[in-house]
C-alpha cells in the first residue's frame, strides 16, 4: 500500500472516530448539526473507484479539513493511528460467513490529557447482513492523578465502549477548565482567605475565615465564644 493510501485510510478512521464522538455531544453543540451533516454527506472513498490522482488529492484534502473541523469542535486531537486486519473464512460451521478481526491503535490528546487506545473490532459478514462489535479495549492516559477520569476510563474498558470514553473525556476537560477558572477567580479576589494547595489546578479550595475583633472587650470576647462553635477552615470540593 502506497504512503498516500495509508494516510488516507488513517484519516478516514480519525474522521469516523471523531464523528461518533461528535454525535454524542449534548445540546450546546446542536447548532453545528448542519455543518456535521454536510460532512456526512460526502461519499466514502473507494480506492478502486478513483479515476485519477487528482481525485485522490481532492479526497485527501477534504478528509484533512474534516478532521480539523471535528478536532476543533470536540477538542480531541488524534495524532497517530494504525490498523491491521485478519480475515478468516469459517466454512465448516458457518458457511458463507466471513469474519474480519481489525486491530486498531491510536493516540492523541484532549487539552492536557493524553491517551493511547488499543481495541479490536470483529466484523461478521454474511449474504444477508453484516455486523461489528468491539471485542477488546485498552486505555492508557497521562497524567494519572485525575481519579475521576481514571474511573471513567475503567468503566469504558469494562463496557468496551469507545463513545463513553470520548464523551467522558470531553466533558471532564470542559468542567476541569470551569473549576480551574473558578478557583482562580476566588483566589485573586480573596487572596488572604482562599488557599489552593496545588494552585488553580487543585482538586479542592480551602477558605480560611479571618477573625475581626470588635471595638470593645465585651464584643471581642463574644466573638471568640461564637467563633469556637464553627470550623476555622471551610473546604470546598468540586468534582
Amino acid at each position: 500500500m502506497d504512503p498516500e493510501t495509508r494516510e488516507l485510510r488513517a484519516l478516514e478512521a480519525e474522521v469516523a472516530a471523531l464523528q461518533r464522538e461528535c454525535s454524542m455531544l449534548s445540546k450546546p453543540w446542536e447548532k453545528t448539526s448542519g455543518a456535521r451533516k454536510s460532512f456526512q454527506k460526502f461519499p466514502q472513498s473507494d480506492s478502486e473507484g478513483w479515476k485519477s490522482w487528482r481525485d485522490l488529492k481532492s479526497q485527501l484534502a477534504h478528509l484533512k479539513s474534516e478532521v480539523s473541523f471535528l478536532s476543533k469542535l470536540t477538542g480531541i486531537n488524534i495524532r497517530n493511528y494504525s490498523k491491521t486486519e485478519d480475515i478468516t473464512n469459517n466454512e465448516v460451521t458457518e458457511k458463507d460467513t466471513k469474519k474480519i478481526l481489525q486491530r486498531h491503535r491510536l493516540s492523541g490528546n484532549c487539552s492536557m490529557v493524553t491517551f493511547q487506545l488499543e481495541f479490536q473490532v470483529l466484523e461478521i459478514e454474511t449474504k444477508e447482513k453484516s455486523s461489528s462489535v468491539i471485542t477488546d479495549l485498552s486505555i492508557i492516559m497521562e497524567p494519572t492523578e485525575y481519579s475521576e477520569l481514571s474511573e471513567f476510563a475503567s468503566r469504558a474498558e469494562e463496557k468496551r465502549d469507545l463513545l463513553m470514553f470520548f464523551r467522558s473525556l470531553h466533558f471532564f476537560v470542559e468542567w476541569y477548565e470551569y473549576r480551574k477558572n473558578t478557583f482562580k477567580h476566588f483566589k485573586e479576589k480573596y487572596p488572604d482567605s482562599v488557599h489552593l494547595s496545588e494552585g488553580t489546578c487543585s482538586h479542592c479550595m480551602e477558605i480560611h475565615s479571618a477573625r475581626q475583633p470588635g471595638p470593645g472587650a465585651g464584643q471581642e470576647q463574644g466573638h471568640r465564644n461564637c467563633s469556637s462553635e464553627f470550623p476555622k477552615t471551610a473546604r470546598s470540593t468540586w468534582n
